[in-house]
């Protein structure tokens, strides 16, 4: 009978101690997860906002298109009235 008391008390030692361990490796993941969360968030706030910088940007370089365009038109009208004028 001590002998299985013996056992038991063993037994429940050794669980006690896997629990603590689960336990902690638990609160490790958790932590783990939550850091997760929080690099995911910071990685689509980075994405929204390279999002909206690349809007920018094509609206820019449409803008200087059109102006780019409108300066070679000038530039060939002057042209057609030095040769007119010639």
């Amino acid at each position: 009978m001590q002998e299985e008391h013996g056992f038991l008390e063993k037994r429940c030692a050794d669980l006690e101690e896997e629990n603590q361990r689960l336990t902690d490796k638990l609160k490790q993941l958790e932590s783990a997860q939550k850091n997760l969360e929080n690099t995911n968030n910071q990685l689509r706030q980075a994405e929204e906002k390279i999002a909206i910088e690349k809007t920018e940007l094509e609206r820019e370089i449409a803008r200087l298109k059109s102006l780019e365009g409108m300066g070679a038109k000038s530039d060939l009208d002057l042209h057609n009235r030095r040769l007119a004028s010639a």
